[in-house]
């Protein structure tokens, strides 16, 4: 009895819901899968579809054996990756994924001091949205990733990298700067926003993570702020900052450039919103080679 040819057919009758459409996907006719899923479920002992129901639906006992067949291939795909891993260079390479921000901060400091400590790693980046991020690591193409949100799909795993601090950036020759000076020089925080009222923002989209807290502050403050820019990138909302075009809100990772700090005053923000944990993010299902660990290891713990 070939058990991999009869959860095939499992896989493919939980998915169409209908014996005649799986048999057309298989490429084999419907009495003989049938005629398969009656010998699998003899030998197993239960009844694994409730065929009297339209779509067919999986048993109490078959939707347990549809879960160890899930659980069963992902061990066999780990199993084979990981072989394949000992016998290449597989596990001295890494892909990364981040938005521009921290590819540009973080990633790169950290890609330095891996390549300091290894050699002979090498190490792809790619800068992307975060849903483009997911997407390409749900599909093996990114072995990590660096991400602000904690809306994460469940089957990935994150570690704290660190807390960021989200700074408000006004250029230097803005008149509020000298009703805020106390507040740069001394890094006081900023707590009401309702000062900046009449000032011209670049604001990110609104699914941007700093948008969210920002339109989380200004809700509870009862404001709202002008813009005439709206950007989906942080690293675009400071430039046109610093070249004077308007203030915006900004993550620490996004100033660490002393020519844009230099045009801009930066205040430091006192609410809780403001504050936000950065993840080193990869795929609970995929093999996560040495490189990947390696680098994993610099993001959270500095070395």
């Amino acid at each position: 009895m070939n058990t991999s040819v009869y959860e095939n057919y499992v896989r493919q009758v939980a998915r169409e819901g209908s014996l005649t459409k799986a048999a057309e996907k298989i490429g084999i006719s419907q009495p003989a899968l049938s005629s398969g899923l009656a010998t699998l479920e003899k030998k197993l002992g239960f009844r694994i579809f409730d065929r009297s129901l339209t779509p067919v639906a999986l048993t109490e006992e078959g939707s347990i054996y549809f879960d160890y067949i899930r659980r069963k291939n992902a061990l066999t795909e780990d199993f084979e990756t990981r072989i394949k891993v000992c016998k290449s260079s597989r596990d001295r390479q890494v892909s990364i994924g981040a938005p521009v921000v921290y590819s540009e901060s973080i990633v790169s400091k950290a890609v330095c001091t891996l390549l300091q400590n290894h050699p002979d790693y090498s190490v792809s980046i790619r800068t992307a949205s975060l849903n483009r991020l997911i997407d390409a690591a749900s599909d093996g193409k990114l072995d990590c990733f660096v991400s602000t949100s904690e809306d994460i799909p469940g089957e990935f795993t994150k570690e704290e990298i660190k807390q960021e601090q989200i700074y408000l950036c006004i250029p230097k020759d803005r008149e509020i700067n000298a009703g805020l000076a106390r507040y740069e020089k001394e890094n006081l925080p900023l707590s009401d926003l309702s000062l900046l009222k009449d000032e011209e923002f670049i604001l990110l989209e609104e699914d941007q993570p700093i948008r969210i807290l920002l339109d989380t502050c200004l809700v509870e403050q009862q404001i709202s702020l002008k813009s005439r820019v709206t950007v989906n990138q942080v690293a675009t909302a400071v430039n046109l900052a610093s070249l004077g075009l308007g203030c915006c809100f900004a993550s620490g990772d996004a100033l660490f450039q002393p020519s844009v700090r230099e045009k801009l005053c930066i205040y430091h923000l006192s609410h809780p919103v403001f504050r936000r944990p950065i993840y080193a993010v990869s795929h609970r299902e995929f093999y996560q080679t040495r490189a990947c660990r390696d680098l994993i290891s610099i993001l959270v713990n500095g070395s």
